[in-house]
């Protein structure tokens, strides 16, 4: 196996880090336990950012508030995030351990079987994808302003069903922020690219809530059809897929 994804076991602030899950685009994605009293830990996810995002401090001011409201969100189909904060330099957040697999894995899955997946259950699936979306959609601020909230990353590793049977949007609040620093980034990967609404791949275009939904659909047609709504071949200029997404 990767060394890197090697347990690990250290204190970092209040968090017990026990193993390296991934690297994402912004940073390091850890297992980790909180919690003081022995009997009493709790596992989370602990998601560092990267140093050369953490010096750029307009970056740091959006992510801070992005994920300050994200931490409002409490809703059954959206994963928690517990907290931003910074440990001997180093920014962080802390978000709910979904114990289970994302959409990826699972039409990856289905793919190597030749196998569809029922019907039902991708009207299930959706349905409350939806429903986590919907609420924070609808999330107003204390004077009673909408807070215009935009996951803008809707895609199959940013949806995980969990053994318990539940559905979970992860990343909620901080997707917009990694977004922003890959969308231009051809090392993106066409993953992305193809969930994304036109006006998120075109400069300067007012990104809305509309991209959320535009984004579900496009899953919701991959889950009952079992092929990609929109694919080119890996390696495909982001121009040439931007041109195809927003024909």
């Amino acid at each position: 196996g990767d060394p890197a994804l090697a347990a690990l076991c250290y204190q970092f602030g209040r968090y017990l880090l026990i193993r390296h899950l991934s690297r994402g685009g912004m940073g390091e994605v850890l297992l980790a336990k909180s919690g003081q009293l022995s009997g009493f830990e709790k596992l989370c996810v602990v998601k560092k950012i990267l140093p050369n995002l953490a010096a750029d401090r307009e970056f740091i001011r959006r992510f801070i508030d992005e994920a300050q409201v994200a931490v409002k969100l409490a809703h059954a189909n959206i994963a928690s995030v517990f907290e931003v904060g910074m440990v001997d330099g180093e920014y962080f957040l802390a978000l709910e351990h979904v114990d289970g697999r994302d959409l990826r894995e699972l039409l990856l899955r289905l793919h190597e079987r030749n196998e569809r997946l029922p019907t039902e259950l991708a009207l299930w699936i959706v349905r409350e994808l939806l429903s986590g979306l919907g609420y924070a959609h609808r999330r107003s601020d204390d004077s009673g302003r909408l807070l215009n909230l935009v996951h803008c990353d809707i895609s199959p590793p940013n949806i995980v069903l969990s053994f318990e049977g539940e559905v979970k949007i992860i990343d909620f609040g901080i997707a917009k922020s990694r977004t922003r620093i890959s969308v231009s980034n051809p090392r993106l990967g066409f993953g992305k690219l193809g969930y994304m609404a036109p006006e998120q791949l075109l400069r300067g275009a007012k990104v809305d809530r509309r991209a959320d939904i535009y984004a579900a659909g496009v899953l919701f047609y991959e889950l009952l059809s079992g092929a990609r709504l929109i694919s080119a071949p890996e390696g495909t200029d982001y121009r040439t897929i931007a041109k195809l997404v927003a024909l």
